[in-house]
């Protein structure tokens, strides 16, 4: 054996000091402030700048246009940060709760599909509308369908979860929440898609985000808009919900340095006492 390496047994009982957070409500909370500002400061930046009417733009329009549209993207991709944290806190909550029950395969699809909204948000946030409409409208369409999908997975697992670990307000709350967003998100796409058509088969030759009343497809395109304000909104109640659930949590962060000095190198043994397979490896 080499001088510079060192020999380590790793045990699943070690003298520690993670760092704890004690109630971390403040997670979901940080996430829903995040979107509300990201959609309501950058409508009324865009009005105040002429880029938008005032009569109900889409969220994506009232954030397209610079210079609100840098700070409609910073904003996204810091609720892109908080949303990816509060649903692994979720899952692990899930996961500790019913690890003798039933609904493991549910809450791990549950995460792989919460994360993929992410990934739609986060491509409203990279792709703005005006500058890669169609990247921009596949992300956004993603966020939507796989968020509702979200909703829908974690009601069903806080229904399974009650009485033990959640009482009846929350299953009511979580799927009505669901069946608002779901309609919402579907309003959206048909009066979206309806006014569309209108509007080019018109043939008006201004943008149809500085759309007024009297104009073509005045009532879908407000209709759409609407419903998808209505969508977000349902999506930022639902993880608000989680606030009281994760107040009453606690998150360790901890790391194992296992040398002093990061030339030397290391012999892993895990113990046979430990229930982990027995290898050894140099790194």
């Amino acid at each position: 054996m080499s001088e510079n390496m060192q020999v380590y047994e790793l045990s699943c009982a070690r003298n520690n000091n993670p760092v704890k957070f004690i109630g971390v409500g403040w997670i979901p909370a940080s996430l829903g402030v995040c979107i509300a500002a990201a959609g309501l400061l950058s409508f009324v930046w865009a009005v105040l700048s002429g880029d938008v009417t005032v009569y109900v733009p889409f969220i994506s329009e009232a954030g397209a246009d610079p210079p609100q549209s840098g700070f409609f993207s910073l904003m996204i991709s810091v609720s892109c940060v908080w949303s990816g944290v509060t649903i692994v806190i979720r899952y692990s909550i899930v996961r500790q709760l019913l690890r003798f029950n039933r609904g493991e395969l549910i809450n791990s699809i549950s995460l792989v599909v919460g994360f993929l909204s992410v990934l739609g948000l986060s491509l409203v946030s990279a792709f703005p509308l005006t500058s890669a409409n169609i990247i921009h409208d596949i992300g956004a369409a993603s966020m939507f369908v796989l968020g509702v999908t979200y909703c829908f997975l974690q009601s069903l697992l806080s229904a399974w979860m009650y009485p033990w670990h959640n009482g009846r307000v929350i299953v009511f709350y979580r799927s009505s929440i669901t069946l608002i967003a779901t309609a919402a998100a579907l309003i959206t796409a048909i009066c979206q898609f309806k006014a569309k058509q209108l509007w080019a088969a018109s043939g008006i030759d201004k943008p149809d985000d500085m759309r007024l009343p009297g104009d073509p497809a005045f009532f879908w395109f407000t209709a759409a808009a609407i419903a998808e304000w209505t969508t977000v909104v349902m999506f930022i109640a639902y993880f608000f919900s989680y606030i009281r659930e994760f107040n009453k949590v606690v998150i360790e962060l901890d790391t194992y340095p296992l040398v002093d000095h990061f030339d030397d190198d290391i012999e892993i043994h895990f113990p046979a006492s430990e229930h982990t397979p027995l290898y050894k490896s140099v790194l």
